[in-house]
């Protein structure tokens, strides 16, 4: 709940910003924050339960989580001029709100799978704050980041935290998965 998330923050505090910055209309990217959006969250609610159904959380959470490294790479090649034009960044920020939407699914679905059976709404309530605790601290932070460092700089270490905290997500699950067959 602390770490999936950590990445996440750093670019979605920060791009509005970058595509203003880049030239993209700000037409377009009102579609894209608004109509854009909620069309994503829909469709990536439906995506998330099936991969869900038929991979389960760790193996889910990792597809989304390599995914997302990869469209935070996409904003790192294009911040450093490696990739040019509205078109690809565009994709990339789009493409992202998708697997934000199709992660909270399948976040929320581990975190009703590890509450107690004692108190499950307080464990669940405590695990969800937590991934939005550490998800603002990293938009917190952002501004300040982009600033001192520079928006390539910010989107490569998102990249690279996302990649780290992917990788610790799924070695934990397959942990505690492992440990939960012992233990039956």
């Amino acid at each position: 709940a602390l770490i999936y998330r950590m990445s996440e923050g750093l670019v979605k505090a920060m791009e509005g910003s970058y595509l203003v910055d880049a030239g993209v209309p700000v037409a377009q990217i009102g579609y894209l924050s608004g109509g854009a959006a909620t069309t994503a969250g829909l469709a990536g609610a439906a995506g998330a339960a099936w991969l869900l159904h038929r991979f389960g959380s760790g193996w889910t959470l990792g597809l989304l989580g390599l995914l997302r490294t990869i469209c935070f790479a996409l904003f790192t090649a294009h911040a450093l001029g490696i990739i040019t034009g509205i078109l690809p960044i565009f994709g990339a920020a789009g493409f992202q709100t998708l697997i934000r939407y199709m992660e909270i699914v399948a976040l929320y679905s581990l975190f009703m799978a590890v509450a107690s059976r004692e108190q499950p709404g307080t464990d669940f309530t405590v695990l969800a704050c937590a991934q939005l605790v550490i998800f603002l601290i990293g938009s917190s932070l952002a501004g300040i980041l982009a600033d001192q460092i520079g928006y390539g700089a910010l989107f490569a270490l998102a990249a690279v935290l996302s990649l780290a905290t992917v990788l610790s997500t799924r070695a934990r699950i397959r942990r505690s998965s492992a440990a939960a067959i012992f233990t039956q």
